[in-house]
């Protein structure tokens, strides 16, 4: 908590695979209150998997949140 009272903000990250997916979340956690505000950025990224050097196209989510809304 900081010391003014007001609560704690957060952002959260994560990605999802396709514009489609990355709408969908970010009406459903905006809706739902969980977050006050979702950007979608289309991104390029490069990670291994399963032993391999994979690279997608994806998208990220900047989600805008209280501290005590991020487990939800």
């Amino acid at each position: 908590m900081c010391d003014s009272g007001m609560a704690d903000y957060v952002v959260v990250s994560t990605t999802v695979e396709d514009l489609d997916a990355a709408a969908q979340m970010s009406i459903l956690i905006v809706e739902k209150k969980f977050a006050a505000c979702v950007q979608r950025f289309p991104v390029n990224s490069v990670y291994h998997w399963k032993g391999k050097t994979e690279a997608s196209e994806e998208y990220l989510l900047l989600i805008k949140t209280k501290a005590d809304l991020v487990d939800k």
